[in-house]
């Protein structure tokens, strides 16, 4: 069972980890949302960060963000979460990945900086 649900984010990114896994390039990005929140018995006004990891593939959308991308940017990413189910042991495991498709930055770094990416027929590995 699969199931499709659109996201998008704003925020800085933290880290960045590009890898290989069956001789496919990825990169997992780390990216933090500011929320504010009041306390109920205080009164007070908290700020939190919420993270999210998102998943790039292919060869030209993880060598853009490689090049181009660092911890602090804020950014705008799209994507979407699939969440699927397999059997371990015998008992339903459910997982949710987050994969981006649009890359965007919100704010210049320098000149080399073309304002973001979105990749044409690039393939997920799976």
């Amino acid at each position: 069972m699969f199931t499709n649900i659109r996201l998008e984010q704003f925020g800085h990114i933290g880290k960045i980890k590009v890898e290989t896994i069956n001789g496919k390039k990825l990169a997992r990005v780390s990216l933090a949302s500011k929320t504010r929140s009041k306390d109920k018995h205080t009164g007070q006004v908290k700020e939190y960060a919420d993270w999210l990891e998102w998943t790039f593939f292919g060869e030209k959308t993880v060598e853009f963000i490689e090049r181009h991308a660092g911890k602090g940017q804020y950014v705008r990413i799209e994507g979407k979460a699939r969440q699927s189910s397999y059997e371990k042991n015998g008992q339903k495991v459910y997982t949710t990945e987050v994969l981006g498709f649009r890359f965007d930055f919100c704010e210049p770094k320098g000149d080399d900086n073309d304002g973001g990416y979105e990749p044409g027929d690039e393939e997920i590995p799976y």
